[in-house]
């Protein structure tokens, strides 16, 4: 029965990047963006071997047209016929199905990898299969044999995967010394596919160490980029939405406004007596107390929580196009009540026990003549009647929504 830790020792062998572990904390990798970006590699690759194995699904049929039209024979003609036949039948095949997921959208890292290490291994046969034919031939044994070139294959697709990698790279070279050793091959041949095996065994640690540190970079640069983004549009304290991304959708949005003639709503609301309780509990307390007020909001789910919006301070706002009076009525008494309902305990001096926001909505057609101030000054015209109605409301159309 196999230990736990002689199975964890394979199982990281199996998943190991081929890259030195001074490299990876040179760099300072951590285990989850190796495991991202062995991932995406081994895609790419994947993708790459595709358009080789069409290529050499082509150069098959131009061997078959050499055999059998040209009448060109190969060394030995029994173990050639069946390399060619091999290579043409694993390339086609390997094409055919990765092209078809490729184009299905089910490509995945472990089947991608799956794939790729079976076609290399048909590789590897074509190539023994190649080479035990040359050798079979007394007159070319101490020539250079042109199939030693599919080992550039295993180089210039060398998977990110340690094992998968070096297998099949140093497999096929010992393969071939192996079978020239066998076949009486002169030394200074064997000297010489041992010294390009070994040039290309390195170009192929080099390249596949490369591209891992270029995708980590990759990795590292898009979610710098995706805070950057996240932090550009949306509100640090909260995670809403922030005023600048409120701008940026009505900007974009405001011309199929105006074209479908739709109504839009704007709710706007801010904390009753909020600096107050900024001056008795300190701003601290004041954050934690916002987020908590938006946390419930969204706990509603009453909209769609990428209509919301921290306009600034203590004021929110929502924003919902083509929405009815009624469901307006819903929403504005909805977040009241969800606000007043965490139970959230306000400042001392303050008109009600517990945290509480009042509200105004505006809902109207978008006109060209005007901008967002124009919308907003209609909100706030409803929601000071609610501060002056006694706060922990909604106004709209001049009324309190019950």
């Amino acid at each position: 029965m196999v230990s736990k830790d002689s199975a964890g020792f394979w199982k990281r062998l199996f998943r190991a990047p081929l890259l030195a572990n001074h490299l990876i904390r040179g760099h300072k990798i951590t285990p989850e963006e190796s495991e991202k970006a062995v991932a995406s590699l081994a895609m790419k690759q994947a993708n790459h071997a595709t358009f080789l194995g069409w290529f050499l699904m082509f150069l098959s049929v131009a061997y078959m047209v050499m055999f059998y039209v040209f009448h060109m024979h190969p060394d030995d003609e029994f173990f050639s016929v069946i390399a060619m036949f091999v290579l043409f039948s694993s390339s086609f095949l390997y094409s055919a199905v990765t092209t078809l997921i490729f184009f299905l959208k089910k490509a995945t890292p472990c089947n991608s990898r799956f794939l790729l290490d079976s076609y290399l291994l048909c590789l590897l046969v074509v190539t023994g299969l190649y080479f035990y034919a040359a050798g079979l031939n007394p007159a070319n044994q101490n020539s250079f044999c042109p199939s030693f070139l599919y080992l550039l294959v295993f180089a210039l697709l060398s998977s990110p995967y340690l094992l998968d990698s070096l297998i099949p790279m140093a497999g096929g070279l010992v393969m071939i010394l192996v079978i020239s050793a066998l076949a009486s091959v002169g030394i200074g041949t064997l000297l010489q596919y041992g010294l390009i095996g070994l040039i290309l065994l390195a170009g192929m640690v080099y390249f596949s160490s490369f591209n891992f540190l270029s995708e980590i970079k990759t990795i590292r640069l898009n979610e710098t980029n995706g805070e950057l983004a996240f932090l550009s549009t949306h509100d640090p304290l909260t995670g809403i939405n922030n005023r600048h991304s409120l701008h940026t959708y009505l900007a974009e949005n405001i011309p199929l406004f105006l074209q479908k003639k739709t109504k839009v709503a704007f709710l706007m609301m801010d904390v009753d007596s909020f600096k107050s309780y900024n001056d008795n509990l300190s701003h601290i307390e004041g954050d934690e107390c916002l987020k908590k007020i938006v946390n419930s909001i969204t706990a509603s789910e009453l909209f769609p929580e990428d209509c919301f919006y921290r306009f600034g301070g203590d004021e929110f706002l929502i924003v919902l196009p083509d929405v009815t009076p009624d469901e307006m009525k819903r929403i504005g008494h909805g977040v009241v009540q969800a606000v007043y309902q965490a139970k959230l305990a306000s400042a001392p001096d303050a008109p009600y026990p517990f945290v509480s926001i009042s509200a105004g909505v505006f809902l109207g057609p978008i006109d060209s003549q005007k901008n967002l101030d124009d919308y907003l000054a209609e909100a706030d015209k409803q929601l000071y009647l609610a501060k002056n109605g006694g706060h922990n409301r909604c106004y709209f159309l001049d009324e309190e929504i019950r």
